[in-house]
């Protein structure tokens, strides 16, 4: 693998998603992709659950996506701490600190070698801050994590939840997003041109889908995530349609 699997804007789409795919392949291999947890959960408390109207709830629109993981990044850099100390990467007991950068990083275009067309450096910092997340380079997630909070200064503010349970309401109102706004998954562009495939990965990632992480109180979510994430990874396109079918029908 190469040392940056998906962090170089100088290779070529194929390359880097390749690249991202080999990653996130492994990051879901460590984190248990496959759990067949069946516990029910309390529905998170988020406002934002899923009511199949796009327009309700949090902002997930392009533009909102970014202010979300400019807020979620500021939440990470603030509040959970030096990633040196976070207690693991991976796992259902994973630090959420790991789950969030891994957001923030799918927000932002980074799990799908998607360059957002205007923030074309957050998105180059995202592609770092994925490599760093799924090849446990610590030093490169700070950096990584301190170059998209210095870059979001020139993004507008706006109110968000980014507790736990607000980020499982964003994910519900992003997955009715991407079903209604972007169709069927066989339609779609290629990774790295098609804004879908990092929307749905985002989806996932807000739960804990990218490194295995069970949210408290959303563990069915959680595990959906998983289910969205692994489609991803593997670009099977009907799994990932009825995966997405099946998160939205675990929201609240």
């Amino acid at each position: 693998m190469d040392a940056h699997p998906v962090a170089s804007r100088a290779r070529g789409p194929r390359s880097r998603r390749a690249g991202w795919l080999v990653a996130l392949g492994l990051a879901l291999a460590l984190a248990g992709c496959g759990s067949d947890d069946a516990d029910e959960p309390d529905a998170p408390q988020s406002g934002g659950g899923s009511t199949g109207a796009v327009g309700a709830g949090p902002d997930v629109s392009p533009d909102g996506q970014v202010q979300y993981a400019c807020s979620l990044a500021k939440h990470v850099k603030e509040e959970r701490g030096d990633p040196a100390e976070w207690k693991s990467m991976f796992g259902p007991d994973a630090d959420p600190g790991a789950s969030e950068a891994a957001a923030v990083s799918s927000l932002l275009g980074g799990t799908a070698a998607y360059e957002l067309p205007d923030h074309p450096e957050l998105s180059a910092a995202a592609s770092d801050l994925t490599a760093a997340v799924t090849r446990l380079d610590l030093e490169l997630l700070s950096s990584s994590l301190e170059k998209i909070v210095t870059g979001c200064a020139e993004v507008p503010d706006a109110p968000a939840d980014v507790s736990e349970a607000g980020q499982a309401g964003f994910a519900c109102r992003l997955a009715d997003a991407v079903i209604a706004e972007h169709g069927p998954a066989e339609t779609w562009d290629g990774l790295g041109k098609e804004p879908a495939w990092h929307q749905a990965a985002s989806v996932g990632a807000l739960v804990g889908g990218m490194n295995g992480y069970e949210v408290p109180g959303s563990e069915k979510l959680s595990e959906t995530g998983r289910r969205v994430d692994a489609a991803v990874a593997r670009v099977d396109t009907g799994e990932l349609d009825d995966a997405l079918k099946a998160f939205t029908a675990a929201c609240p």
